[in-house]
């Protein structure tokens, strides 16, 4: 059964569960091919790299690194309070962030696995099931739009491994 291109139906089917989950709208979360020059706050889903199980290289089973970013406004605009900018980040990132650790228990993550292969198969991505997410990380930062605006733009982004 051919797979295509793994890393761009991971996006799509983590895009599609985090608006599943209403973790953002299908207006400000994107996949990483789509991710340029929107409009703040954007949620941008990409893997960055797939490779085949070493246990069983011609089975179509797969192991996927993807990133989630949360990119916000780190900028004061005018009629907001000095913490308006950090608080809208917080928030935004930590519905994210929950969605990751929607039904998840200390013994497995199959339910968040079965709930992203859902919202998968809802937006027809075929030949696509997930048997289990981990959060392997979490950081955060500025990203300047341009060199000469450092620090407008805040990043978290949530590291997964699926």
């Amino acid at each position: 059964m051919p797979i295509g291109n793994i890393c761009a139906k991971m996006d799509d089917a983590l895009r599609a569960y985090l608006i599943d989950v209403g973790a953002g709208a299908e207006a400000d979360i994107f996949p990483g091919k789509w991710s340029a020059n929107k409009t703040l706050p954007v949620t941008i889903c990409w893997a960055h790299s797939a490779r085949p199980m070493q246990e069983a290289p011609y089975s179509n089973t797969w192991e996927v690194e993807a990133f989630i970013e949360v990119r916000t406004s780190g900028v004061q605009e005018k009629n907001q309070s000095n913490t308006d900018p950090k608080d809208a980040a917080n928030t935004r990132t930590a519905a994210t962030m929950d969605a990751f650790f929607a039904g998840v228990t200390d013994d497995t993550s199959a339910p968040l696995a079965a709930a992203i292969t859902q919202a998968a198969s809802v937006e027809d991505i075929a030949v696509l099931t997930v048997i289990a997410c981990k959060v392997v990380e979490m950081n955060q930062g500025f990203n300047p739009r341009a060199v000469r605006d450092m620090g407008n733009a805040w990043i978290d982004t949530i590291h997964l491994q699926l």
